[in-house]
């Protein structure tokens, strides 16, 4: 099967398939959303434009070539790629930051002459204070979510490239406040269910624990 996207919007979501996707029966968790199924990157860009990036369902766009029409869909966005890591300490609890009411996971953008791994490490660090941070595995996890910027009156679409890593310090944690990070904190993975965070962020944490 060729590469599956799913891109982020608000509550709701976006997905770029092929055919055998959908005739694999594939199950799609939509919640309560309804589904649109569409065929071409531009009948997304419509139903966007349409809704002024306002979801309240769900799209599955079913392509012949999904990575070419994912390519064109990414032209009609400033697009920009961000790095972060899914933590685990010796206890292998999970790290987790408090931003915008909303419990997270620690990411930034790259910055240049940053390799992926490199900037996810230094976005961990900022954000939570925690060292001695390593790549478990090369492997990456990659998330995608559309936003608007206020002040450029601009939609963004970014990929972030999770990484799951580990640490053994024990240092104190401690919130990138100037970051609108008002807490950080090791939660156990039962933990972790029932906290309040975005569809993404679980989707990132289901990944790694299934390798």
């Amino acid at each position: 099967m060729s590469q599956i996207y799913k891109v982020f919007v608000n509550n709701c979501f976006i997905i770029f398939s092929d055919i055998s996707f959908q005739q694999q029966k594939v199950k799609l968790n939509h919640g309560n959303n309804l589904c649109k199924i569409v065929s071409s990157h531009q009948d997304v860009i419509n139903l966007l434009n349409d809704n002024n990036y306002v979801l309240k369902f769900n799209i599955h766009c079913v392509c012949n070539n999904p990575n070419t029409s994912f390519s064109f869909f990414k032209l009609h966005f400033d697009f920009i790629i961000a790095a972060g890591g899914l933590v685990q300490n010796k206890k292998k609890e999970l790290l987790m930051i408090y931003k915008n009411s909303v419990w997270d996971l620690p990411k930034g953008k790259v910055e240049n002459a940053e390799s992926f791994t490199e900037a996810a490490i230094r976005e961990v660090k900022e954000e939570t204070h925690v060292s001695h941070l390593s790549i478990v595995s090369k492997s990456h996890f990659s998330t995608y979510h559309i936003y608007l910027e206020s002040s450029q009156a601009h939609y963004f679409l970014k990929e972030t490239k999770w990484f799951l890593m580990e640490t053994k310090s024990d240092a104190a944690l401690i919130p990138q406040f100037n970051e609108g990070i008002s807490q950080v904190k090791w939660v156990t993975w039962n933990e972790f269910r029932r906290l309040s965070t975005y569809d993404s962020i679980q989707s990132v944490v289901e990944y790694f624990k299934n390798l």
